[in-house]
């Protein structure tokens, strides 16, 4: 009789529906650059690489993904260009997540990635390969996310933008506003 109440239980928590994983989007990201960084480090023949990331303000994690990948397989990685070197080009063109209020209380969030990837040999002057990746994830969040949208792409504001810019105008406006009134009060 144990036996089967035991039974009973397992069976029907099989059929409860679990809550939503949340996976932070910078996990789900890290899967999709990985994928497209396997596939480019399965194409280096030589055991070491020139890695470059365009543009220049992307995320760290995109050379991150790619650096461990090529050192899986036993490729040194490097950022500067010697002479007689492969050289694999990344080129990200879009990183977005999205967010939306789905029909029941989760939210669907949609990740894209599209970006391409070029090797080639420059002493050679040849192009071994070059694959463009349109890669996209879907998954359900069970609680409202932090931000809507988040573009990976745009450049987050510098030390300028965020503090000088403003102390900047706010400055000059109190100096106008001072000798507004000064040279009005001297004459």
């Amino acid at each position: 009789m144990r036996k089967h109440a035991m039974f009973s239980l397992m069976l029907w928590l099989t059929t409860v529906p679990l809550p939503a994983q949340d996976h932070p989007a910078e996990t789900v990201l890290s899967s999709l650059l990985r994928e497209a960084a396997a596939e480019a480090a399965a194409r280096v023949a030589s055991s070491s690489i020139v890695l470059r990331i365009v543009p220049d303000h992307a995320p760290v994690m995109v050379m991150q993904v790619f650096s461990e990948e090529l050192l899986s397989r036993g490729v040194a990685v490097s950022t500067i260009a010697r002479d007689k070197s492969q050289i694999l080009d990344v080129d990200i063109r879009e990183m977005k997540s999205a967010t939306a209020k789905s029909d029941n209380s989760s939210y669907l969030r949609n990740t894209t990635v599209l970006l391409g990837a070029l090797l080639r040999d420059e002493a050679a002057g040849r192009l071994h390969w070059s694959h463009e990746f349109n890669l996209s994830h879907i998954d359900t969040l069970g609680r409202a996310p932090g931000q809507a949208y988040t573009d990976w792409l745009r450049k987050r504001p510098g030390f300028w933008d965020t503090f000088f810019e403003p102390v900047l105008v706010t400055a000059t406006a109190v100096i106008i506003m001072v000798l507004l009134f000064t040279v009005r009060g001297s004459s």
